[in-house]
């Protein structure tokens, strides 16, 4: 996926069981790179994006469950969160193909964004089938695939046994149980000063430290770590608002969201993301979401908001 991740079982493990483990971790892995990379030709989702329009394309259960979860938070967040974003997502450089030079014209938005539209696809949940209602209309899950991947790997180990443990798949985590002497999962918030994807923050570098328990899953989705320089010198974060087909350029730089799953944390984190600060935060509250926003004031300044449910998370 592009990303590093990391697993902590608190427990000893001899090696064949750490064995055991390693191969139900790089098992989900691989599962779910070969159902939703838009990497690979051969994956699920890019078969489904070839698949001529109208007509039904059966999908895996787990490619199902996604498209489900982000079809509730595409009608949650009035379509900030839409997985149909590909076209734009390519069209600005940031998907698989080849980063463009120049911006989009006007005219190139336009024509993509008529593509996009989570109406565009049709899912029969009862029949496993997804149907492209335009030709145009293509699939990218990385908002919310990462997220579902830590969800799947923590049912594998919990399936092996393994009751406590954290996953962090690229920063979306999910926690079992408690870590050693039966304390909580600690988790720190990044700050959104510019780092590598690969550098983990400095314990200086943290917004917010939460308490995580009872299989709480937490994810960050942020403009500060993958953007690129435009011809005019200016930031253009990967963040795409599919409503109005160009990047974010608002004053929220990033959201952190805690939610019983991975996979809808991973959503709703990209979804508050696109919405702003005072929509995002709007929709947080109303959702009653466990929810934290960082926002720029200044170069290296920032203001963070908590909303009353990731208050109640903070450390002690």
């Amino acid at each position: 996926m592009g990303t590093r991740y990391s697993v902590k079982v608190a427990a000893a493990l001899d090696a064949p069981a750490r064995a055991r483990a390693a191969a139900a971790i790089e098992a989900q892995l691989a599962l779910v790179d070969r159902l939703m990379s838009t990497w690979r030709d051969d994956s699920e989702i890019m078969r489904l994006n070839r698949h001529a329009a109208g007509d039904p394309f059966p999908v895996s259960p787990e490619t199902a469950t996604v498209l489900l979860t982000a079809e509730r938070v595409s009608v949650l967040s009035a379509g900030a969160f839409d997985v149909t974003v590909a076209p734009l997502v390519d069209l600005w450089g940031f998907g698989a193909r080849p980063r463009l030079a120049a911006t989009p014209s006007g005219a190139q938005i336009e024509e993509a964004r008529a593509a996009v539209g989570y109406r565009h696809l049709a899912f029969d949940p009862a029949r496993l089938t997804v149907t492209r209602l335009r030709a145009g209309t293509t699939c990218d899950l990385s908002a919310i695939a990462p997220g579902y991947a830590a969800d799947r790997v923590a049912a594998a180990l919990d399936a092996l046994g393994h009751r406590n443990l954290l996953v962090d798949i690229g920063g979306e985590i999910k926690v079992l149980g408690r870590r050693p002497g039966a304390k909580p999962w600690r988790v720190g918030v990044a700050t959104a000063r510019p780092t590598s994807m690969t550098d983990a923050p400095a314990s200086t570098d943290l917004s917010a430290v939460v308490d995580l328990r009872d299989g709480l899953a937490l994810a960050t989705s942020g403009d500060y770590r993958n953007f690129v320089s435009d011809e005019a010198g200016g930031r253009r974060p990967h963040v795409i608002d599919p409503r109005t087909g160009r990047p974010v350029s608002h004053g929220l730089a990033s959201v952190t969201v805690v939610a019983r799953t991975a996979a809808k944390a991973d959503a709703l984190a990209t979804a508050l993301l696109v919405l702003g600060p005072s929509d995002g935060q709007a929709v947080a509250e109303r959702e009653q979401l466990a929810a934290h926003f960082i926002m720029r004031r200044g170069p290296n300044e920032f203001e963070t908001r908590d909303t009353a449910s990731f208050a109640a998370l903070r450390a002690r």
